[in-house]
């Protein structure tokens, strides 16, 4: 019961999955009497929110996650994630030591640099309101990697970021 609007549950669904959630769930009040095909207009004096547009965002952290083995990753702490990150951000991220990682930052997320064991890397940087990403392949030597956010790829002080070794 945060309030109406998208933001909020946007983050809370992120925020848990990448702190090892398995499942997430939350009350979509856009879902009402005569509106059975979720497009109900939430408006106050209800409790919390839901949208076609927040299905639509938790769809792309569905399709963002699939892209792991996620069973096999486990949470770590903001620590592992070092560096550029500014002061008012707040981190999460799920890894399978030396094979997959995936980060999910809010706050003025801009650029950030990551510990990584040597290997070739398929990257992927996502926007998590609308889906907008892009992908690159890398080959690291091993300890900091620093990711500079490309600036076509529009924020909205949130950011998903995926490595995944390549065998």
């Amino acid at each position: 019961f945060q309030g109406l609007y998208d933001e909020y549950y946007r983050r809370e669904a992120w925020a848990f999955m990448l702190s090892g959630g398995a499942l997430y769930n939350h009350l979509d009040y856009s879902f009402a009497v005569g509106k059975e095909d979720g497009t109900n207009i939430v408006r106050k004096p209800t409790p919390g929110g839901g949208s076609p547009a927040l299905r639509r965002q938790i769809g792309v952290m569905k399709r963002f996650l699939e892209q792991f083995d996620f069973v096999r990753m486990r949470p770590l702490d903001a620590e592992s994630i070092k560096g550029l990150l500014s002061a008012d951000c707040k981190a999460y991220m799920l890894a399978e030591d030396s094979r997959q990682y995936a980060i999910y930052g809010t706050g003025k997320v801009r650029n950030f640099s990551v510990m990584l064991p040597a290997g070739k890397y398929r990257t992927t940087v996502l926007n998590p309101i609308n889906g907008t990403y892009s992908t690159k392949n890398i080959a690291h030597t091993g300890g900091n990697y620093v990711i500079e956010i490309q600036d076509s790829v529009k924020l909205y002080d949130e950011i998903a970021v995926g490595f995944i070794k390549e065998d």
